[in-house]
């Protein structure tokens, strides 16, 4: 808890200085909190099944991106979890996650972001991911984007292709969306298996129902299954829901 503490007080302190050394440039951004009933990352369960609580804040600046989000268990189940002994105690910070991102737009029809995304965890070696994706700004809006762990799991890469759609309906927008993934690695899953095939699927759907101007609700599920026998064997079929608050400013 005090390493997640000091990450947490290491971002408020550059957010600061940010908005200091910056306070002519106009900042947008949200803050949201939203409540699940597990937490399903990559297809994986990292909840053990048990409800959590999530929220983040994002700054956004002149096509910069600065983010913190964490994970909260609600339930304790320190028998049937990914993160030690502690990992599983209602009321843990579990995870949380730093990122800063970049967008450059190439054209009106392909929009490429770089960013970083640190993760400080509770039992687990912290580490860093860097990405690259891509977005073509056409039907369906694909993204690819493409993970390397450079600090704690060198070997890992992850892969992403990902489709979606808008539908807007007055004060209510459907988002639907696809997504499949290929895992690179040996080490990615703590060497459980020689990951280096497809991954797993996701299916989504939500809802962003205005409130105000400002405000939103946004109920959504997600359906995850394997793709390989190799994925089999650490993951499985999942589905997960929840309804999150989102401030807009």
């Amino acid at each position: 808890m005090l390493k997640k503490a000091f990450a947490v007080l290491v971002f408020a302190l550059v957010l600061g200085s940010v908005s200091v050394a910056f306070a002519e440039i106009k900042v947008e951004g949200d803050v949201y909190a939203g409540v699940f009933d597990k937490y399903l990352w990559r297809g994986y369960d990292l909840s053990g099944s048990t409800p959590v609580a999530q929220g983040g804040i994002d700054l956004i600046a002149h096509n910069v991106t600065l983010s913190y989000w964490g994970n909260v268990q609600l339930k304790g189940d320190p028998d049937n979890g990914n993160w030690g002994e502690t990992g599983y105690e209602g009321g843990n910070l579990s995870e949380a996650e730093i990122g800063i991102d970049y967008a450059l737009p190439l054209g009106e029809l392909v929009t490429l972001n770089i960013g970083n995304l640190y993760y400080p965890t509770d039992g687990e070696e912290d580490t860093n991911e860097l990405y690259l994706s891509g977005t073509f700004n056409t039907l369906l809006q694909p993204k690819l984007t493409v993970y390397h762990d450079w600090d704690d799991n060198k070997d890992a890469r992850f892969y992403t292709l990902e489709v979606g759609h808008a539908f807007e309906f007055g004060m209510v927008t459907l988002n639907a969306g696809a997504l499949a993934s290929y895992a690179e690695g040996a080490d990615y899953w703590d060497g459980a298996v020689e990951t280096n095939e497809p991954w797993n699927a996701e299916l989504s759907l939500s809802a962003d129902i205005a409130v105000t101007e400002q405000i939103s609700i946004t109920p959504s599920f997600v359906y995850s299954s394997p793709l390989s026998d190799d994925a089999r064997l650490i993951i499985d079929t999942e589905m997960a829901s929840g309804l999150t608050v989102t401030l807009n400013f």
